[in-house]
């Protein structure tokens, strides 16, 4: 399973992306649009939210791909290479 400096490492390989502190992204003019980041979860109520460094946030392109990658890391190995996916 992937990590974070797994994805800061792979990131770093593309153009105009930059890695600071728990987040990764792509610099769009003044703005930074986000590909990957420490979730941030409420330890406390009313407390802000703090990153959780076990926990790798990543945007993909539609739900789908997160549904299958979600699946493939619980299912069997036999029930994937069966799947073809």
């Amino acid at each position: 399973m992937a990590d974070f400096e797994d994805a800061r490492r792979i990131a770093s390989t593309l153009p105009e992306t930059m890695a600071a502190g728990t987040h990764i992204g792509v610099r769009r003019g003044s703005k930074i649009r986000g590909i990957a980041w420490h979730w941030n979860e409420r330890i406390h109520p009313r407390k802000p939210r703090v990153p959780n460094p076990g926990v790798l946030a990543v945007r993909v392109a539609s739900n789908e791909e997160k549904e299958i990658d979600a699946w493939r890391s619980q299912a069997p190995p036999a029930l994937i290479r069966e799947s073809g996916l």
